[in-house]
């Protein structure tokens, strides 16, 4: 059965700021406290308390403060002339069906009568000149019972774009989140010259491992790889639209995504590949022991060649998602900050491949540890980062700015994921001002937030408010851009 939802009120301006009460709005006010209280009534007997208490408390907030039947609906007594809890709990709903669709259809019908009373007195106000202090209240009042009342979002100066109606600032917001998304989906079909190497190509590191290889060189990324060609100009088709979406995101900054900064990657499938590499070649193991290499996912070091090399170990399934992952994270944030550059990373494997497979930074994981890691799945992600914004536990960003790779919680990733998706397109030319502003200092929590502060020239809580706007699971703004699961 569909739950109902608390009725939250979040007029700019209650009643009784008014500078002076108009008529009109005192007759309204007591002939739709009478209505509504007659609807929680009906549902309180027939059973659907959760309806019951969420029009007592309409009630309450707007019309009928003293009202004593809405206000022991909710569970209030008056106390000494003030009101409080009576400590009781509302029982759960065992309305029948029928009775559910029909109060719930009530309540529809009641919505839409306050919204047009509301937006009657707001637009009549407005027209007789009263100030926007009086009459403003009314119209956002109204739209909370009809958000696509033309009217009142046209009085409030919003324009729509594809039945959402936002500000100037929000549909600019969409269109670019929009471009951005279809850029990367163009992208996932675009073609690039690959050119196949031969053994004469190969990385002295490669040759000593005495394994096939495969190598592939593109306009600006080489792989080598085990298996077949396919796979290494595969590799190199997926780094070079990454490298390509990335200088569309940063504009005028596009040449700080360097594809020369890392001479070449080998993807490797099995364990004993990746052994006989780090026992080949030592250098491949950088600064560590082999026991300790072995523990990494990938591995950056100094070719025998010159220039830095990378190897890695994974499956061909994640091959897509871990080029682009790749390009994101060698060949842009490099030491840039991992709380927000981790996130990055996600964000461009969700635009252009769908998926969030590729991890850079994590947490450690040992029988004993009793952690249960949130799969690598979107869909699922978009599930807990939505009830953690409903339960105020969604990581501060502040948090987010200062975790350490080794220790990476999955409440970081999910919030670093939206926010930094959301910051490409809501602040295109401040994602990046943000993540040098953030790395190489010390973190502490004041010196972090000072740091954003500066980026974005408001605080911090302002910020976070313009995120969850757009990423809580109801947020129409959200459904337009298309932030949304893929089933």
């Amino acid at each position: 059965m569909p739950c109902v939802r608390p009725f939250v009120v979040l007029a700019a301006l209650s009643l009784a700021a008014l500078p002076a009460q108009d008529a009109r709005r005192v007759e309204l006010d007591a002939a739709h406290a009478k209505e509504l209280m007659v609807l929680a009534r009906t549902a309180s007997s027939q059973k659907l308390h959760s309806l019951a208490r969420e029009v007592a408390a309409l009630v309450v907030e707007q019309y009928a403060p003293d009202d004593g039947s809405a206000r022991k609906l909710i569970g209030e007594k008056k106390v000494k002339g003030e009101w409080q809890s009576d400590g009781t709990t509302t029982p759960k709903d065992a309305a029948t069906d029928r009775n559910r669709a029909a109060l719930l259809g009530k309540w529809r019908e009641t919505k839409d009568k306050l919204g047009a009373a509301h937006r009657d007195l707001g637009l009549a106000l407005r027209g007789e000149g009263a100030a926007e202090a009086v009459w403003r209240p009314e119209i956002e009042l109204a739209l909370r019972f009809v958000p696509k009342d033309k009217q009142c979002n046209e009085a409030l100066g919003r324009v729509q774009i594809d039945g959402f109606w936002g500000t100037a600032a929000d549909v600019a917001f969409v269109q670019r989140f929009r471009a951005m998304v279809d850029d990367a989906h163009a992208l996932r079909e675009k073609d690039y010259a690959v050119t196949a190497l031969g053994a004469g190509d190969m990385p002295v590191e490669l040759k000593n491992m005495g394994v096939p290889m495969f190598g592939a060189r593109g306009p600006n990324y080489t792989y080598w790889t085990t298996g077949d060609q396919g796979r290494a100009d595969n590799l190199v088709r997926w780094s070079e639209r990454a490298h390509e979406l990335l200088q569309k995101l940063l504009g005028d900054k596009a040449a700080l995504v360097r594809g020369p900064a890392w001479k070449w990657h080998v993807v490797l499938r099995t364990e004993a590949e990746r052994d006989a590499l780090l026992t080949s070649s030592p250098n491949t193991r950088g600064p560590f022991t082999l026991d300790q290499a072995q523990l990494f996912v990938g591995i950056g070091f100094a070719a025998e060649g010159g220039g830095r090399a990378a190897a890695t170990w994974e499956p061909e399934t994640i091959d897509e998602d871990y080029a682009v992952a790749n390009v994101t994270k060698r060949h842009l944030l490099d030491l840039r900050n991992d709380g927000f550059g981790e996130g990055l990373t996600h964000a461009m494997c969700w635009l252009l491949c769908g998926t969030t497979n590729t991890y850079f930074a994590d947490l450690p994981k040992t029988a004993a540890s009793g952690l249960k890691p949130i799969k690598r799945d979107p869909d699922l992600w978009f599930e807990r980062l939505w009830s953690e914004i409903e339960q105020h536990q969604d990581q501060p960003l502040g948090v987010v700015a200062r975790e350490q790779p080794q220790a990476f919680r999955d409440s970081t990733r999910l919030k670093s994921w939206s926010f930094m998706l959301w910051m490409l397109a809501a602040h295109p030319d401040q994602w990046m001002p943000l993540l040098d502003a953030v790395s190489n200092i010390e973190l502490q929590p004041d010196i972090v937030e000072k740091a954003m502060v500066g980026v974005f020239g408001k605080p911090i809580a302002d910020v976070e408010a313009e995120w969850r706007r757009w990423a809580e699971r109801d947020s129409k703004l959200g459904e337009v851009t298309g932030w949304r699961p893929s089933k």
